[in-house]
């Protein structure tokens, strides 16, 4: 895997990553996407995203090495 433009975040306070998506169907069930979107495309507009919190680095990424990121960095890589 290949991961470019980390340093576009450096001034981010908190990041939002989307984990995995809800979908309320017409009788109030609620369907689970993780790895997958629904067959129907209009079902996407109906879709909510699940999110989670990360800390931002606020620093200079100068390194291009995954050890000489801050701990932020690279938790939010893995």
């Amino acid at each position: 895997m290949m991961l470019t433009h980390l340093d576009v975040l450096n001034d981010v306070d908190k990041i939002k990553l989307a984990l995995r998506y809800k979908l309320k169907e017409d009788n109030n069930e609620e369907k689970i996407f993780h790895k997958s979107l629904p067959n129907n495309v209009d079902d996407w507009e109906k879709m909510e995203p699940e999110y989670i919190e990360m800390p931002g680095w606020k620093q200079l990424l100068t390194e291009d090495t995954f050890n000489t990121l801050p701990t932020e960095a690279q938790s939010f890589v893995r």
